[in-house]
């Protein structure tokens, strides 16, 4: 179970990174969104790649 703050240092740096950025981590995962999908929304996807239900 990861710790509030290794989840909010998470949030922090998708927030700070491009959405192409964001695009190419869900890509390692197989995750391939469409263009249209807001960056707001791909840091949701990661968020549950990666932490799933610990939310």
């Amino acid at each position: 179970m990861a710790s509030r703050e290794v989840i909010q240092t998470s949030l922090d740096q998708w927030e700070a990174a491009t959405e192409n950025q964001l695009r190419a981590e869900l890509g390692i995962h197989g995750l391939f969104p469409s263009e249209v999908v807001s960056k707001e929304i791909l840091i949701n996807m990661l968020t549950n790649v990666y932490f799933g239900e610990e939310l």
